[in-house]
């Protein structure tokens, strides 16, 4: 046969530039990725800025009880604020929010830990404050890492300088409503229990016996000692609020009451010196304790300290004389009582216990009241205008536009020159001239690429009860099955082109390597030939991989190896289409389509070394013994692959010729060539080739075996 050249023309390459796209992209990808890597190597890492606004204004007591006259100007005001927002106390606190810091670390823990300390300093460097033009708002700025963090670092701090803010101006409301609420919870238990008591006592003492004058006498007797007990317990808070003003300390909420209960001027000189405290708790967040203002205030209070330990001391002296005045009465009284009934005493003791609790549960929860109407009118000098939202780019952006386009077209320009270089080392055999070329022979048939998602589609079109529902059965028989379809029709151009062939009348389908779908082409086309009405023989002499009785349905034994050693005739391991009907497969399947009983198949027959080991030498007595019958037009074997093994070789000195079938673009031409160099070096005959599972992106040959052909009125294109 003359070898023609192939020449390539711009189709061609249009062609292989689609076929290797994948190659173009990947290399357009990595080129592209590794400009853009070599831009992110070139600048910092990125630095995102997210800002929040506070808003600060100095304002009085809601309740209108405390008015404070601001002598600063509010520029001075507000630069004091700013130097709040980046303090230690708060950034203390924001670190234990951000986790960076345990939350139950102490003050001490932390000032002396350097890990913790270098933790703050770094959240404070990363925080940067700015006044508003002349308004009274404060733009908090955090720059950071990533947008995510620098929009929770900035929120943060807005919110626990602003905490910070609310605690400072509202300390004492807090800390007087917690103790309230403690000191409630426990004198409604001990209301509760007294009342028990004095319930229990009624139901089980008698008192009818006593005088009205012992149950006088005994109330008042209980009476002076509870009043006794009152006033050692409030000279007691007395004392210790001494204490603490000594120490320089704030008063505790429950002496702060007992003291408070002495209208006048202690109760203004308490007020003051809490005031003070609170200020100078507040000025020394933002000042040094040397700070003149820090200094002034120390001043005022070490002045209002004095005042207010006078004033306690002498109320701790009147204490102390009504309770020798008391306990002078109450020796004199219990002179006289001492007749008196031990029940009188533990009734009055009882009754007492309940009115004391009862009047002081009263006073409590009004209290408690009153507390809570002032938490809800809590002094808010900070309030947060704008929250910080996430920033969209980092405040040291690179750009990437300009290097993105050059490495876009550097990875085209690359991605052709690799794709073509790749083309020309592919040593498989895409297209009809190439294994024309290399075979000697034409490509009789070319068989497009059915896929499972086309294949599942086609089933499913052909309905459950017409078919069987199995995709590999579908497929090896689709000619079978579906008449009308573009594969069908391959088939039947495969058939035409061998028809026409001379002499080749017996066939043995094989292929180089395996999986190259050599048994689906094998039993399609002997399908499609039945279909015409000659009468075909299918021999399966795949001893290794026999797959025809398992797909016909029909038993693997009798067969092949059972005729060549000569167990059985070959009359008797033959079948017809009478064994499909009674075989797995059933009626339905035996007329779903038309050929079938035309087919008749000789399948592999029991497994036997021997038998593969004497098919050389006796398939040759066995085909005239067929030939002989001369019932069968065509004789189709389906053998293994050539190069794995070598009884397609041997068997094809024994056939008119050898139909060889090639999956496009799965082995190399070297694979191709030395299955030729096989059977031509033994003897044998390749009438043709068949180049299977055809696809677009594979060959430009498949749009020239596209088929267009009408069937019922509807046009059908592969």
């Amino acid at each position: 046969m003359e070898k023609k050249s192939y020449d390539l023309s711009i189709r061609d390459y249009l062609f292989i530039l689609k076929k290797r796209k994948k190659i173009i992209v990947l290399v357009l990808l990595l080129t592209l990725t590794a400009v853009i890597f070599g831009t992110y190597l070139a600048t910092p890492s990125p630095q995102y800025k997210a800002t929040a606004s506070v808003r600060v204004e100095r304002i009085t007591d809601v309740t209108g009880f405390l008015m404070e006259v601001i002598s600063y100007p509010l520029g001075d005001v507000l630069q004091g604020q700013m130097e709040l927002i980046r303090s230690y106390d708060v950034m203390e606190k924001v670190a234990k929010a951000l986790g960076l810091i345990p939350r139950d670390a102490t003050v001490e823990e932390v000032s002396t830990n350097d890990t913790y300390r270098n933790t703050i300093s770094s959240i404070r460097d990363a925080i940067t404050v700015e006044r508003q033009g002349s308004s009274n708002i404060i733009s908090i700025s955090a720059i950071a890492n990533s947008a995510e963090k620098a929009q929770r670092l900035a929120n943060l701090v807005a919110e626990q300088y602003r905490e910070v803010n609310i605690v400072s101006r509202n300390k004492r409301v807090f800390d007087a409503k917690d103790f309230v609420e403690k000191r409630l919870n426990q004198v409604e238990e001990k209301l509760k229990s007294a009342e028990d008591e004095l319930r229990s006592f009624r139901e089980g003492a008698t008192l009818a016996h006593l005088t009205q004058k012992e149950m006088e006498t005994a109330k008042k007797l209980v009476d002076i000692e509870g009043r006794i007990e009152d006033l050692r317990t409030e000279k007691a808070e007395v004392d210790y609020a001494v204490q603490l003003v000594k120490q320089g300390r704030m008063i505790s909420p429950r002496s702060q009451l007992t003291v408070e209960r002495d209208q006048g001027a202690i109760v203004t000189t308490l007020k003051i010196y809490s005031d003070l405290l609170l200020k100078r708790e507040n000025l020394l967040l933002t000042y040094f304790p040397a700070h003149p203002a820090v200094k002034a205030v120390d001043g005022e209070l070490e002045n209002t300290k004095i005042e207010l330990l006078k004033h306690l001391t002498a109320q701790s002296t009147g204490y102390q004389k009504r309770v020798d005045l008391l306990e002078g009465e109450l020796r004199t009284l219990q002179a006289k009582a001492r007749q008196l009934p031990a029940e009188a005493l533990s009734f009055e003791r009882l009754k007492r216990e309940v009115e004391i609790n009862g009047t002081l549960y009263t006073q409590l929860k009004t209290k408690y009241q009153e507390l809570l109407i002032k938490e809800a009118e809590r002094i808010e000098e900070v309030s947060i205008v704008n929250p910080a939202v996430k920033p969209y780019s980092p405040v040291n952006r690179p750009s990437y536009l300009q290097n993105g386009l050059l490495g876009i077209l550097i990875g085209l320009l690359l991605g052709v020159v690799f794709s073509v270089f790749y083309e020309s080392y592919d040593t498989s055999i895409t297209t009809v001239e190439e294994i024309e070329s290399i075979l000697e022979v034409p490509v009789l048939g070319v068989i497009p690429y059915l896929g499972e998602k086309e294949l599942k589609e086609e089933m499913s079109k052909r309905g459950q009860d017409k078919i069987p529902q199995d995709p590999e059965l579908f497929k090896a028989l689709f000619t079978y099955f579906t008449p009308d379809h573009f594969l069908t029709e391959a088939f039947r151009i495969l058939r035409t082109a061998l028809l026409k062939v001379e002499s080749a009348r017996v066939l043995a389908v094989s292929s180089p390597a395996t999986r190259e779908g050599k048994t689906f082409v094998m039993m399609n086309l002997a399908i499609s030939i039945a279909q015409t009405g000659k009468k075909v023989l299918v021999i399966d002499a795949d001893f290794q991989m026999s797959m025809v009785n398992r797909l016909f349905g029909i038993p693997r034994e009798p067969g092949l190896s059972d005729v060549i050693l000569r167990n059985v005739p070959f009359s008797q391991a033959a079948r017809s289409i009478v064994d499909l009907i009674l075989g797995e497969r059933g009626f339905d399947f035996a007329l779903s389509g038309t050929g079938l009983e035309n087919v008749h198949i000789l399948p592999t027959g029991g497994k036997s070394p021997k038998a593969r080991e004497m098919l050389s030498v006796y398939i040759k007595d066995v085909l005239t013994e067929v030939k002989e019958i001369k019932e069968f037009d065509y004789i189709i074997i389906d053998t293994p692959p050539i190069l794995p093994v070598m009884d397609a070789v041997e068997l094809s000195t024994h056939v008119d010729g050898v139909l060889l079938v090639y999956e496009a673009g799965k082995v190399p031409k070297m694979a191709l060539r030395r299955a030729r160099t096989h059977i031509l070096n033994a003897g044998g005959r390749i009438i043709g080739a068949v180049l299977n599972k055809m696809k677009a992106e594979v060959s430009p040959d498949y749009y020239k075996y596209t088929y267009t052909h009408y069937y019922g009125g509807k046009e059908k294109r592969a």
